[in-house]
Order: C-alpha cells, then sequence, then structure tokens
C-alpha cells in the first residue's frame, strides 16, 4: 500500500511538471510583452507659457487700466507708458524731416533749373555758330566782289588812264594838244587813282571785318563755354548736396520710423487672455520704470502642455513620432492618480546642441492638473513583442553593451 501512494504521487507529481512546462513553454512562445525605453528625466512644458510684460525704455506709467489677478483678452489695453524726451525727440525728428524734404525739393529744383541753362546755353551756341557761318559766308562774297573791283581798278588805272596821261604828256611836250586837254587827262587819271584807293580802303575794311567777326565768334563761344563751365560746376555742386541730404533724410526717416515704433511700444497691450499677476503697482515704489523692469506678467487661462523627455543616446534610433508614451509625474502618487499616456510627436533628426530629447503629446484632458515645471519619468513603448524575443533581445542589447569598447576621452 506504501508503494502504491508513492507511485500514484510521483505520477501525479509528474503530469503537474509536464502541464506546469507545457504551460511555461506556450506562455514563452505566445505571451505578447511590450518592448520600451526607459528614461529618467523629463519635464512637464507649456506651449503658451507666461508672457512676462517689461517696459521697452524708461518710462513713467500714466495710466493703468488693469488690476492684480483681473482676467483680459487679446487687444485689451493694459497701461499707458509716458516719454516726454521720446516725444520730444519724434516731434524734433518730424520737423527736421519735413525742413531736409523741402531743402531736397529746392536743391532738386535747382538742378533741374541749371540743366535747362546749360541746354538753352548750348541751342545758343549752335545759334551762334550758324549766324557767324552765314556771316562769313557775307564777307567772304563782299572781300572777293571788292577784291574783284580793286583789280579792276588797277586795270583801268594802269591800263587806261596812266597810257592816256602819259600819251598826252609827248603830245603836250610836242604842243600837240593844249593845256587844257592835258589838265583834262590828269584829271581823269587822279580820279582814277582816288577810285582805287577807295576801292583799296574798303577791300581792306572788309578784311578788318572778317577779323573782327572771327575774334568777336571765339570770345563769344570761350564766353558760351565759360558759363556752361560754371553751370555744371554749380550742378556738381548741387548733386553732392542732393547727395547729402538724401543721405540725411533717408537716416532721419529711419530714426523716425524707429520714434513712431517705439512710441507704439507705450500703449501696453495684451497678447493673449489670461491673468493679470506681478503687476507694477505706483502705490508701492517709485512712480518710475526702468528699461527692462517688469511692468506685469500675463498667465494663460487656458494652457495646452506637453513633454520633453531625455533619452539615452544609444535608445534613440528606436524611437518614432507616433509611439506610445507612460508618463509618471514626480508631483503625484501614479499608484493612485494613474500615469498620463501621450504620443511621441517629435524625434530629433540630428544630435541637438544638448542632450537628445523627444517631445511627447499630452492628452488635452488629464486625471489631475499640471503645471510647467513638474519632473517626470516613464518609458516609450517601441513596439509589442513575443516574450521570448523580448528576452534574446534583451540578452543581446546585454552582450552589445558589454562588448562595446569603452573609448578613452580626450582631455581639452
Amino acid at each position: 500500500m506504501r508503494e502504491f501512494d508513492e507511485i500514484f504521487f510521483i505520477r501525479v507529481f509528474f503530469r503537474i511538471l509536464v502541464v506546469f512546462t507545457g504551460i511555461a513553454v506556450l506562455f514563452f512562445l505566445f505571451f505578447e510583452i511590450n518592448d520600451s525605453v526607459v528614461f529618467q528625466n523629463g519635464e512637464i512644458l507649456a506651449e503658451n507659457p507666461q508672457l512676462d510684460v517689461k517696459a521697452p525704455f524708461e518710462a513713467i506709467p500714466e495710466f493703468i487700466f488693469v488690476k492684480e489677478g483681473e482676467n483680459v483678452k487679446a487687444g485689451d489695453t493694459l497701461m499707458i507708458l509716458l516719454n516726454e524726451q521720446l516725444r520730444r525727440d519724434f516731434k524734433g525728428t518730424e520737423t527736421l524731416v519735413r525742413s531736409l524734404r523741402a531743402t531736397d525739393s529746392t536743391v532738386n529744383g535747382l538742378i533741374r533749373n541749371a540743366h535747362d541753362r546749360v541746354q538753352n546755353l548750348k541751342r545758343e551756341r549752335e545759334l551762334t555758330n550758324r549766324t557767324y557761318e552765314d556771316r562769313k559766308e557775307q564777307f567772304a562774297n563782299q572781300l572777293n566782289s571788292v577784291k574783284q573791283k580793286v583789280e579792276l581798278n588797277k586795270d583801268q588805272l594802269y591800263s587806261v588812264a596812266l597810257e592816256k596821261l602819259m600819251i598826252d604828256s609827248t603830245l603836250y611836250k610836242q604842243q600837240v594838244i593844249s593845256k587844257l586837254e592835258m589838265t583834262n587827262s590828269y584829271d581823269n587819271f587822279s580820279r582814277y587813282k582816288g577810285t582805287l584807293l577807295e576801292s583799296e580802303l574798303t577791300h581792306k575794311q572788309a578784311q578788318s571785318g572778317a577779323a573782327s567777326l572771327d575774334n568777336d565768334f571765339l570770345w563769344s563761344q570761350n564766353a558760351l563755354d565759360l558759363r556752361v563751365i560754371d553751370i555744371q560746376q554749380r550742378m556738381n555742386e548741387l548733386n553732392q548736396q542732393k547727395s547729402q541730404t538724401s543721405k540725411d533724410l533717408e537716416n532721419m526717416i529711419r530714426s523716425l520710423n524707429y520714434m513712431r515704433e517705439q512710441i507704439k511700444k507705450q500703449f501696453i497691450i495684451a497678447q493673449m487672455d489670461g491673468q493679470v499677476q506681478n503687476l507694477f503697482n505706483v502705490k508701492f515704489s517709485q512712480n518710475f520704470v526702468a528699461k527692462d523692469q517688469l511692468l506685469l506678467s500675463v498667465v494663460p487661462s487656458q494652457d495646452k502642455f506637453y513633454a520633453r523627455v531625455m533619452v539615452p543616446q544609444r535608445d534613440m534610433r528606436y524611437v518614432k513620432i507616433g509611439q506610445q508614451a507612460h508618463l509618471k509625474v514626480e508631483a503625484y502618487n501614479f499608484f493612485t492618480k494613474g500615469i498620463l499616456v501621450g504620443r511621441v510627436a517629435y524625434v530629433p533628426e540630428s544630435k541637438p546642441k544638448e542632450d537628445f530629447f523627444v517631445n511627447v503629446e499630452i492628452p488635452g484632458k488629464t486625471p489631475f492638473d499640471l503645471k510647467a515645471g513638474y519632473t517626470l519619468r516613464g518609458e516609450i513603448i517601441i513596439e509589442r513583442m513575443k516574450l521570448y524575443r523580448f528576452i534574446a533581445k534583451k540578452l543581446f542589447r546585454k552582450l552589445e553593451t558589454q562588448a562595446a569598447p569603452t573609448q578613452p576621452v580626450a582631455s581639452p
């Protein structure tokens, strides 16, 4: 009987062991488990962080339209600053811009007038040149006419009058002709000689007139050229003045636009819906704010959060956009409050300036309130795989880590 009980017990134990082994084998072959990348460092960040409004310049808060803790909407005027020096500089710059524009317009008018005068002088020079050519041609014709007349008078004097006078003189000596006829012959010679002298005088006067015409023409051309040179020199001076005035005007307009933008900054306007905090209060501080001094803060009334988690470099190759992430917020006990389930929204393609990180999108509704700055830890689910594959992967990864050579860090 005792031997039978021992055999029965061994058979039962062996059957239980076979069943357990079969269950273990089935569990090992078909049970699926999450393969994940674990991270220890992460932080909750706000998509619309608190907006701190600082003074753009030294000023006096002239009007404050809100109170501490008051809710405001985007576009509401929160405060008006006063900077008298800025306003005076703006008005002075406006006056200077108007003056420079008037000066620029005057210089442009003077340049146009000078250009017109140069064109008029050039036309006058052309007209004088044509007049000179016409008069020169007239003098040339007159000289030819007078020269022909002189030649004719010479021929008449020497060929006719002088020859007749010599003949009459011979005849008079021979007492062939009377003294009266001799006197008439001499008078005739004197008349031809006077005509020749008059024609020669006229020829000399014509030559003198032609020379005077050339001198007058050269003088007038030189005078016109000098006037053109003077006007062109004046135009160069005006162009230099215009260039300097244009530069000054451009700089002043740039300064005016800058001051206009600065004046717009006197009106402190809410950029988003939220609640006013850290309000500058004239009752408890000096009625004067320095540049970059905090005026107020606007905390968003509704904000959306996301998580930025630091992932080890060796695990970055497994992380993909859209993978599920389990986040455990350190501010809450995840056994009672639960965990946050998000999705990977951003994976950097290359190493950032700091460590490798991944942005995780958090759903709008959460089981507890979030605040920017909360730290967290958790895991990113890479994939679901069979248990045997999971164990094999972990073993190979561990062997890979142990087999990796340690690279010495070069000292700087």
